[in-house]
């Protein structure tokens, strides 16, 4: 059983969470109303998304036109226009369903690294040595059987 913070065991399938928040977050807009009403919202919400997301993609592409438009200009300034640019785009893209799911998503990862325990600087040395260690051994026996065979193959070989 996978027992990692990012997937959940749902219907004898791993369901990433991520995904289950998507369907929180849908829930939370829709709420629980009557199903036509809910078509309506739907649609309303779904229209409203889909315009979001188009007015993000409009920002990105005004951001590389005028990255072109203006090439003579400082690299300095055409950098922080860009900058400017998709930090708007991207503030519009978590307006979306699927923005404010990705934003939930990275609030939980948060959550999950305050979680980990990190290895002191001890356990860190002596894991490194280790490696460092085993590394050079398996070299000696990758070199000792890469002579042996040449060794043998020019032998053969005459």
């Amino acid at each position: 059983m996978r027992g990692d913070a990012l997937s959940r065991f749902v219907g004898g399938l791993y369901e990433p969470l991520w995904l289950a928040e998507f369907f929180k977050v849908k829930a939370a807009v829709f709420g629980s109303i009557d199903k036509n009403a809910m078509s309506k919202a739907e649609t309303k919400n779904s229209t409203i998304n889909m315009g979001l997301w188009a007015l993000s993609l409009v920002l990105v592409a005004a951001g590389i036109y005028g990255n072109v438009y203006f090439g003579g200009e400082s690299l300095l300034y055409r950098v922080l226009g860009l900058l400017v640019v998709a930090i708007v785009a991207g503030l519009v893209a978590l307006q979306t369903v699927e923005g404010t799911a990705f934003w939930l998503l990275l609030k939980g990862a948060r959550t999950e690294i305050r979680k980990v325990v990190w290895p002191t600087r001890q356990e860190t040395m002596q894991t490194s040595l280790l490696v460092l260690a085993v590394v050079v051994v398996v070299g000696f026996i990758l070199w000792g059987l890469d002579t042996l065979l040449g060794w043998s193959a020019s032998q053969f070989i005459g």
